[in-house]
């Protein structure tokens, strides 16, 4: 499997990022009244074209929109460290349950303390051992716990890193 689009599906992907979330659109693809692309997600959101505060109007761009079907997206998560690049089609179930979704810690996240740390779920064993040892323990077997005391009793939460 490929893992880094081609020069011709990146040169595509740049006419493809949306100007708000810099994310690559795909269908459907919305104007402004002066012709500005912006992607769904984000025309839901706004009231305005971001680059000239033009109403948007119900018009797709059916045109960006055939392009956006014939190139390979790389992975959102890219960032984090995923190399997986997909088809129009399969990238939204891709992200959905890709290992690279960013992670808060969960010692924060289970208001056990504060804790601004945010990566991959497998940066998330080395960022618990090396700031929250207290909280934490390890098994030989690989089973990562998470436990706190919660009015004298202790809760466990468990972490399977493969």
């Amino acid at each position: 499997m490929q893992s880094q689009p081609t020069d011709k599906d990146q040169s595509l992907l740049n006419h493809l990022e949306c100007p708000v979330c810099l994310e690559y659109m795909r269908p459907p693809i919305t104007l402004c009244a002066n012709g500005h692309k912006i992607c769904d997600n984000c025309e839901n959101k706004l009231n305005f074209c971001p680059i000239c505060s033009g109403q948007f109007i119900d018009t797709r761009n059916l045109a960006l929109e055939d392009v956006a079907r014939q190139v390979m997206y790389p992975c959102k998560y890219r960032s984090y460290g995923c190399t997986e690049i997909f088809e129009f089609d399969k990238i939204a179930g891709h992200q959905v349950t890709c290992r690279y979704i960013p992670q808060i810690c969960p010692v924060a996240k289970l208001a056990i303390r504060k804790c601004s740390w945010s990566g991959s779920y497998e940066d998330m064993k080395v960022h618990l051992k090396e700031n929250h040892l207290e909280e934490c323990w390890e098994y030989v077997e690989g089973d990562f716990k998470l436990m706190y005391n919660l009015n004298g009793g202790m809760k466990f939460f468990c972490f399977i890193f493969a």
